[in-house]
């Protein structure tokens, strides 16, 4: 008898945790009230535009990297030597270990932007910047005028990234950014080359999850921050 009593307190017990569990669950709930999603247009004046970038194709020289120690990619950026493999330790002054890491990249990527023409937008700076996975690029700025378009013309193989702009940081593009387009030389024909021509129109969806700051986001702007400068700083 003492057993059943004893199985029973414990299956009341049980009942009423899950009781008091699923009112709390409610009650919350209840004081939270719904979350509706709508949607709204905005100008361009209002927002902040996406970040272009226009990258050089096929930069790396393979001989190059080799000749630090460098065989692939991907070993650079891992510090991974062909003559260190299987240790934990790292380096980016290749094998002759007396260089720094941007000399070495200076001298394993090459490129020639001195043909590359713009109209209706310029380059944030003269002199383009590393930034992993996509080489070295230039930043852009176009004017946002509806009546207007962005023009690139190269001579060289090229491509074309959109971004978000609260993801930007000197270290890095994303490897899936919002849009990505390639155009460039196709072949040689009659004494000339032939070219593609592209046309490209970026739809821009922007989605405000600020009130769910806090349990599933952070909400950078609070902080004066944004998540490219968060990445860039924990580093």
């Amino acid at each position: 008898m003492q057993s059943q009593f004893f199985i029973r307190c414990i299956f009341y017990i049980a009942a009423f945790a899950v009781f008091v569990y699923q009112m709390t669950k409610s009650v919350e709930k209840y004081l939270e009230g719904p979350i509706v999603k709508s949607t709204s247009m905005i100008g361009l004046q209002d927002m902040t535009p996406p970040i272009f970038y226009v990258c050089q194709h096929d930069q790396m020289r393979t001989d190059v990297a080799q000749k630090y120690g460098y065989a692939k990619e991907d070993m650079i950026f891992l510090g991974e030597l062909e003559t260190h493999k299987g240790t934990s330790v790292p380096t980016w002054k290749g094998s002759a270990s007396n260089l720094s890491f941007k000399t070495i990249l200076k001298d394993i990527y090459t490129y020639d932007y001195s043909k590359l023409k713009l109209e209706n937008g310029n380059k944030t700076s003269e002199n383009p910047s590393f930034l992993f996975p996509n080489d070295y690029c230039h930043e852009l700025n176009f004017d946002l005028n509806l009546n207007k378009y962005g023009r690139i013309m190269s001579e060289k193989k090229i491509h074309l990234i959109a971004r978000d702009p609260k993801r930007k940081n000197s270290l890095r593009i994303d490897y899936l950014p919002g849009a990505k387009q390639t155009v460039g030389p196709v072949r040689k024909e009659n004494g000339g080359t032939l070219y593609e021509w592209a046309r490209i129109q970026i739809d821009y969806v922007i989605n405000d999850a600020s009130l769910r700051e806090g349990t599933i986001c952070m909400d950078y702007e609070k902080r004066n921050s944004s998540y490219g400068m968060c990445i860039q700083e924990g580093v």
